[in-house]
């Protein structure tokens, strides 16, 4: 697992397809933004399971709402 340290506004590149940026941290949370290809599937693991467990992943559209 590779860990960075980024601040709001920062941006990390993955691959020649993918942008992740930082659009606000508040408290305990971090809101990321996402640009990706449209064939990409993306599927969110919720905090509760992230620790170790296999959790029922969530697909998410490309709002970050549930695609189901």
């Amino acid at each position: 697992m590779l860990i960075v340290s980024r601040k709001v506004g920062d941006q990390i590149r993955i691959g020649s397809d993918v942008v992740v940026s930082v659009v606000e941290i508040q408290g305990g949370k971090v809101r990321l933004g996402l640009d990706l290809p449209p064939d990409l599937k993306v599927e969110r693991v919720d905090g509760a399971h992230a620790k170790g467990s296999h959790p029922p992943h969530k697909a998410l559209d490309k709002q970050g709402g549930d695609a189901r």
